[in-house]
């Protein structure tokens, strides 16, 4: 097993809240985890601290066996790609501009893109469906598109930690369905791993294997989706109940209505 992300007694908080109390945590080649809790429990302020943006209270983080606050950043981002849940673009610039940032990590001081940067950034491009979206200028998007175009970054950054948050936003139905998919595949077709922010309970079932319940009091639980994923566990995280619903193409959690 190929252990690309790891941490040990990691503790976090914000603004006097504890995210996480002594978490160990194990992520590997070949896994898809997902990190879920309700608003304000901390999932996007425990992502920022797994990829280095944030500093953790306590504990070790460490990316392939090496603690992550020794990695240059240049080496780092070459294997770990994170996606934030919002994208500021203060410069105008083109879709296919803003997609070869993500080729910016294998380059050398002094290099240019060559025509092998060119291919990877299109084929992401093609992958989330943008495909002769290239000299589009990134202010005529729509927020959906803008997400896409993120996604493709992240995408062509080829990293082996694929870090989310809220990968779907913005998207429609078809999108976030296939989006899902394809970040899924990723895992399975090389030696990497996911591991995102979802609120999606339906799109955690479907495509990972493993899962982050974050209670938002320094409580957690981690482990296969299979196992902690059921309707005590969830009515417990979220505060609310849920159905199961079983279906052709696997389950699907349905929020109960108000009493």
């Amino acid at each position: 097993m190929s252990v690309l992300l790891e941490t040990r007694g990691l503790s976090v908080s914000i603004a006097g809240k504890t995210v996480c109390r002594g978490l160990d945590l194990v992520i590997a080649a070949g896994q898809r985890w997902a990190l879920l809790g309700p608003n304000g429990a901390g999932k996007t302020t425990l992502l920022h601290t797994l990829t280095g943006l944030r500093p953790a209270e306590g504990g070790a983080i460490l990316i392939k066996g090496q603690p992550l606050a020794t990695w240059k950043p240049k080496e780092l981002a070459r294997v770990l790609g994170t996606l934030l849940q919002n994208q500021d673009d203060p410069f105008p610039s083109t879709v296919l501009e803003t997609v070869m940032i993500g080729r910016h990590p294998h380059l050398g001081r002094w290099q240019w893109e060559g025509e092998a940067d060119y291919r990877q950034a299109t084929a992401a491009l093609a992958a989330v469906d943008l495909a002769g979206f290239e000299t589009r200028l990134i202010g005529t998007l729509s927020g959906g598109e803008r997400r896409r175009v993120a996604l493709a970054a992240v995408l062509c950054q080829n990293p082996a930690l694929f870090a989310l948050d809220e990968p779907t936003n913005h998207l429609d139905l078809h999108h976030q369905t296939a989006v899902m998919a394809l970040f899924a595949a990723q895992t399975r077709q090389a030696a990497r791993a996911l591991v995102m922010v979802l609120h999606d309970l339906t799109a955690a079932a479907r495509y990972c294997d493993h899962v982050l319940l974050i209670y938002g009091n320094g409580a957690t639980r981690a482990g296969a989706a299979a196992e902690l994923l059921n309707e005590e566990n969830l009515q417990g995280l979220y505060g609310h109940r849920l159905h199961r619903l079983r279906g052709p193409d696997g389950d699907a959690w349905v929020p109960a209505m108000p009493p």
